[in-house]
């Protein structure tokens, strides 16, 4: 099951609870559940957080196309941008400087994602495990599958976790 079948399944009020970031916002307001849905912050101390989108450069591109990239990014970090990727994209922008003022007027629930990316960043935690970066569509498609699993066929969570565990580390190589 895709994660975007996941966030619809929560929408649509067949889920209990999700731990999810921003972007499923824009799926619960479609969702039939929409009136029922109460957003609060994750119960895990500290939070899950971190880092949001990453723009890079391919290193494999032409030394002209670089610079254009670099451009890019540099005008998607100047205090505008971030600004923007708050009030349009709905979503905690990666700078802790942007000013983010009066977002929570469109988004009620803003200020818990501010809070729970805060509080995560000062406790150094990021959602990709450190080493795993490259992998995480593979990574985050295990942590699904292996909970799936333990739920389907009622396995016990430490084993489960080991698991995990030991498929982070196969992925990490």
């Amino acid at each position: 099951m895709a994660a975007s079948d996941v966030r619809k399944l929560f929408a649509d009020g067949k889920m209990a609870m999700r731990l999810d970031g921003p972007w499923l916002y824009g799926t619960t307001e479609k969702g039939s559940a929409k009136a029922d849905i109460v957003y609060a912050a994750p119960p895990l101390n500290p939070p899950l957080g971190g880092s949001s989108n990453v723009l890079a450069i391919p290193v494999d591109i032409p030394e002209e196309e670089k610079s254009l990239v670099w451009d890019f990014i540099k005008l998607t970090m100047s205090p505008e941008y971030q600004r923007l990727y708050a009030t349009l994209g709905g979503n905690t922008p990666p700078s802790p400087t942007a000013d983010v003022s009066g977002v929570e007027q469109k988004l009620p629930h803003f200020p818990i994602l501010l809070e729970t990316m805060k509080a995560a960043a000062a406790a150094g935690v990021d959602r990709i495990p450190t080493g795993l970066e490259l992998y995480y569509n593979e990574f985050s498609k295990m942590i699904m599958e292996e909970s799936q699993r333990m739920l389907i066929e009622d396995l016990d969570p430490a084993e489960v976790a080991k698991t995990m565990q030991a498929k982070a580390e196969q992925l990490k190589g």
